[in-house]
């Protein structure tokens, strides 16, 4: 390593880049990049023309170079850093901030200015090449920053030995940490504003799918129908009803629909950190916050036109409530909390498992009091008074519920808690892969999570105090026994009753405790276990929230991109009526397809229940072709279609067409 930086220091370029045309430490780093960027695409080509190496091997010699020449003139020419033979450190660290740059900052920054470019760029300008180089070009510029911020303050910083660095940045760190403890909300604000503002960009070109368009068609009726329906669907009518009153107020634009639920989770994370802060310290809720704020599969369904964010709301905000109520014994605070047990409970049934959870806290909590009646002071306790009231206000549903239970259209993609499905939760919540696109080096990855938060979360409970241990059982509570109840419930001969949906409520208290098993780590100086088990859990994350953004909405039941938007993109609605094979594909396109000419097949007579109740007796469901008028028709179908349509005599078949798992069969007149 001396050998190249003492040849490259006397080398041409070096002395270009030091010569007084380049005064600047900034224009000095961007003509670093721009040799780098020669000296890449010149072994690359000479490689590949001259020598005849494949691609792979060739690109991989002529981004090491690359990298190799960065490292020496940025450290020779650009920051001048001191000699103190410190050079292996230095590109070790030089190598971590590089990658970081390519698989993250520039990624993340593609995935997220591409997702945006296709919605705002016009005719002409929207295309994919353009939106490719565009968000690439963003990108760059995004890593040049990243990489310029810290190369100066970290890698080529001068006089900067390991233990020196060290000491420093962890001064800098409680600097910034006493900063933002001082500027509290502010902070929370901006964390807010984050999740918030990431949920609606991702959700920018989503298609609405089955489970969204129900909730919308569902608003468009009255109050009474929307209870009457929810009666033999799957789920309770509140959200559905607080829907309806979120856009008579902000309208049926899909943005600000959307923006019901990501404000939800907005909320969520505010009150999250209120409830750290009571349970740890104000310090420890800072810590673990961006673990909240940039989780994956909470990003995913603050877009969703669905309950789960509202409950996770309810949840959040009932567990601040009960922390409350359990210490100051008021009874406002107690009556607030089973307020939020019903509503919770009028919202998605399984907001039950917080119930559970804090009941089983409650019981832990009291286990601790000191008392000479040891069977008594479970007895004498106000929560059994609120519990039973909030069964009370609920028991009128009851009937209704049972209904449900025997009658409704459950979903046939419903699965037991198994170790596959455990290794999917895992997935989807870290990475947000789901059990079957989890290959060798995410398996490694996630092994090593799972060991790191094994030994950290150990060591943390043998080091910290009473109280601590407190709020960390709380929080293991209301993610674990939400698990263990989707367990019991789904043991032969019950049939299967979970989806990887209704984790997403809980989920904010396994980002909550991975946050706070961070911080305590760091609290407790575990040091190099808690830097590991950081680091690894922001790789995690990061690369999870990516995902996020790249596939979207994409329904991994029925392993299907969703593609409504495509398909009126691409086919257009002019003089066009579309036929979806059945209820489901109307249900699923009839929001994207809003303005199109949109009908059902389904030739035989049938009362719809469940999901597909509200198209009961629908004038858009048709029995043949013969009653449309217009000149072409489009027959809309998926692999596991049932009913498919003939055409009449007077439509020839011109085309067909396959977007991802939706199949197209075009006729005309």
């Amino acid at each position: 390593m001396d050998t190249v930086v003492s040849y490259l220091k006397r080398a041409l370029p070096t002395r270009i880049i030091r010569s007084k045309a380049a005064k600047s430490k900034k224009t000095r780093f961007a003509l670093v990049g721009v040799v780098n960027t020669i000296v890449d695409f010149a072994v690359l080509n000479i490689l590949r023309s001259v020598f005849g190496v494949s691609l792979l091997p060739a690109n991989i010699v002529s981004t090491t170079a690359a990298m190799l020449t960065s490292f020496s003139l940025n450290k020779k020419a650009v920051f001048r850093g001191s000699d103190d033979g410190s050079h292996r450190q230095q590109f070790v660290q030089f190598i971590a901030v590089t990658l970081a740059s390519i698989w993250f900052v520039q990624g993340g920054v593609i995935v997220l200015m591409h997702g945006l470019l296709s919605q705002v760029l016009p005719g002409d300008f929207n295309q994919v090449w353009i939106i490719d180089n565009v968000a690439k070009i963003i990108g760059i510029a995004a890593g040049f920053v990243w990489n310029y911020m810290w190369y100066s303050r970290v890698v080529f910083k001068k006089n900067g030995k390991a233990k020196d660095l060290w000491r420093e940045a962890k001064a800098k760190a409680r600097r910034v940490l006493k900063f933002l403890e001082r500027h509290w909300y502010i902070y929370l604000t901006l964390a807010a504003a984050i999740s918030f503002t990431l949920a609606l960009v991702v959700s920018v070109g989503q298609s609405v799918w089955f489970d969204e368009g129900y909730s919308l068609m569902l608003i468009e009726r009255p109050v009474s129908e929307i209870i009457s329906l929810t009666s033999v669907d799957a789920h309770p009518p509140l959200y559905y009803l607080m829907l309806k009153l979120w856009v008579s107020l902000f309208g049926t634009n899909e943005l600000m629909i959307r923006a019901s639920s990501a404000l939800c989770g907005a909320a969520s994370i505010v009150v999250m950190a209120l409830l750290l802060r009571d349970l740890f310290s104000k310090r420890i809720a800072l810590i673990a916050l961006p673990f909240i704020t940039f989780a994956p599969f909470m990003l995913r369904y603050d877009y969703e036109i669905r309950m789960y964010a509202l409950v996770m709301l309810i949840g959040v905000v009932s567990t601040w409530l009960l922390v409350k109520a359990w210490r100051t014994k008021q009874r406002l605070w107690w009556l607030l909390y089973g307020a939020l047990v019903v509503a919770g409970m009028y919202t998605l049934y399984m907001s039950a498992v917080f119930w559970l959870a804090h009941l089983a806290w409650l019981l832990y909590m009291t286990h601790q009091l000191p008392s000479k009646h040891t069977v008594l002071k479970y007895i004498y306790q106000p929560y059994w008074i609120v519990y039973a009231v909030s069964m009370l206000l609920f028991l009128p549903w009851i009937p209704t519920v049972l209904t449900q239970l025997n009658d409704s259209a459950l979903p046939p993609y419903m699965s037991s808690i198994t170790m596959y499905e455990l290794t999917n939760i895992l997935g989807l919540l870290t990475a947000y892969s789901a059990g079957w696109q989890i290959g060798p080096w995410l398996t490694v990855l996630l092994v090593v999570f799972i060991g790191l938060f094994g030994y950290v979360y150990g060591q943390v409970w043998r080091r910290i105090g009473k109280t601590q241990k407190q709020g960390l059982v709380l929080l293991t509570l209301c993610f674990v026994v939400g698990i263990i109840f989707y367990t019991i419930i789904s043991l032969p001969p019950n049939p299967p009753r979970f989806l990887e949906r209704y984790v997403v409520h809980i989920s904010v208290f396994w980002y909550a405790l991975l946050g706070v098993v961070i911080a305590l780590g760091w609290h407790v100086r575990l040091k190099l276990s808690a830097l590991l088990f950081t680091v690894v859990s922001i790789v995690l994350l990061g690369y999870g929230s990516l995902t996020v953004a790249a596939v979207g909405n994409y329904n991994f039941q029925r392993l299907q991109d969703l593609q409504a938007n495509t398909i009126r993109k691409e086919l257009g609605c002019d003089n066009t009526t579309f036929v979806t094979s059945g209820p489901f594909g109307y249900i699923d396109m009839k929001y994207d397809l809003k303005g199109c000419d949109l009908k059902f097949y389904y030739p035989w007579p049938e009362t719809f229940v469940g999901g597909f109740a509200p198209v009961n007796g629908s004038q858009d469901m048709i029995l043949d072709s013969t009653s449309i008028s217009t000149k072409r028709l489009v027959f809309v179908y998926y692999e596991d279609s049932t009913v498919f349509l003939t055409s009449d005599e007077r439509f020839r078949e011109v085309e067909r067409r396959v977007f991802d798992k939706t199949f197209v069969i075009i006729y005309e007149q």
